[in-house]
């Protein structure tokens, strides 16, 4: 009995170095894409938006008619480039959340994509006692937000988005659903746009010891839910 309790507390200790060091794995992954998107933002995006201004300054000094469907051809690449560029820094980016109760970050996740998309989300917080969580652990829920938010924008066109979050002195439950045509009418792409896709997600959750499901609810539309221990937290 001595040696098998031996054992347990080794595992238990090995589960949670192994939790730990995937926290800050993920944590380091999230610093070098913010790094990135701070590169990208202060190098190509400023020569794009120069090159912008220099193609309407050319336009006007030109007579009409003069090489408009080159310059027209010209500017709505660098528009397009300027568009993709966008959409790659708010993937990257990641705004400070490290004081914030977890209510109030899944709140502002929701909000932002709500005037982004147009889409409403439906909000259902019960999380009063605000559990300690890791750094991993909240961008774990900031991104969960943000590709769920996305995939029921992008494939259930933002119909019936709901969201709750429920927190106990044990475990946070976070669980997001849209009324599209559910997870088999609209299998994940290979090369997942601007995103973590579903596979991507399911990892950042399990490393840190939680549970990821994702599912058509037998009510339609695609149900994704994660569970995290808010217990062992570092």
């Amino acid at each position: 009995m001595a040696d098998l309790r031996e054992l347990s507390q080794h595992n238990t200790d090995l589960r949670i170095r192994v939790q730990d060091a995937a926290a800050r794995a993920a944590a380091q992954t999230e610093l070098t894409m913010r790094r990135i998107g701070a590169d990208l933002h202060d190098g190509p995006a400023q020569y794009l938006a120069y090159a912008a201004l220099r193609l309407d300054s050319l336009r006007d000094k030109l007579a009409p008619g003069d090489a408009d469907t080159e310059l027209d051809t010209v500017a709505t690449a660098v528009n397009d480039a300027m568009t993709e560029l966008r959409a790659l820094l708010r993937g990257l980016s990641l705004p400070e959340i490290a004081g914030r109760p977890i209510a109030d970050i899944v709140q502002a996740v929701a909000e932002a994509h709500g005037v982004r998309s147009g889409h409403t989300v439906s909000l259902d917080l019960r999380c009063d006692n605000n559990p300690e969580l890791s750094p991993a652990a909240r961008i774990c829920v900031f991104r969960f937000m943000q590709e769920g938010l996305n995939n029921a924008s992008r494939h259930a066109d933002g119909t019936g988005i709901s969201v709750a979050l429920t927190c106990s002195s044990r475990e946070l439950r976070l669980c997001l659903r849209d009324h599209g045509p559910g997870l088999s009418a609209t299998p994940e792409p290979a090369d997942h746009e601007h995103g973590l896709g579903l596979a991507g997600l399911r990892d950042r959750v399990e490393s840190l010891g939680g549970t990821f499901r994702a599912r058509t609810h037998p009510s339609g539309g695609t149900e994704l839910i994660m569970i995290l221990e808010t217990g062992h937290q570092t």
